[in-house]
């Protein structure tokens, strides 16, 4: 069996902590995968960005067949505080607004 976890906190500290359990800890880090911030990886923006969007295109029965280079610009320009959920809601959002 194979479990796959994920979490926003640093757990070393949270061991420190005493709020999460240090064996527990040493069972999940056997492959450690660091995502990182979309602030270091700008250039996933537009991909995920053109997958989403014609995902929410088929969803929404919209005609946007793309962004236009001004909303990539914007997306690109932003510093995008949280990671896949708020970019995701974001896309959703300008998706909708057409």
């Amino acid at each position: 069996m194979r479990v796959t976890v994920a979490t926003n906190k640093n757990l070393e500290v949270c061991i420190k902590e005493e709020i999460f359990r240090e064996e527990l800890y040493y069972r999940f880090k056997v492959t450690p995968i660091r995502t990182p911030f979309l602030r270091e990886a700008p250039e996933d923006i537009t991909g995920f960005g053109n997958y989403l969007l014609n995902t929410y295109r088929r969803t929404m029965q919209t005609d946007l067949k793309q962004f236009i280079p001004a909303a990539f610009q914007s997306l690109l320009s932003y510093i995008w505080p949280s990671n896949a959920r708020q970019r995701e809601n974001e896309i959703k959002r300008l998706a909708a607004s057409v």
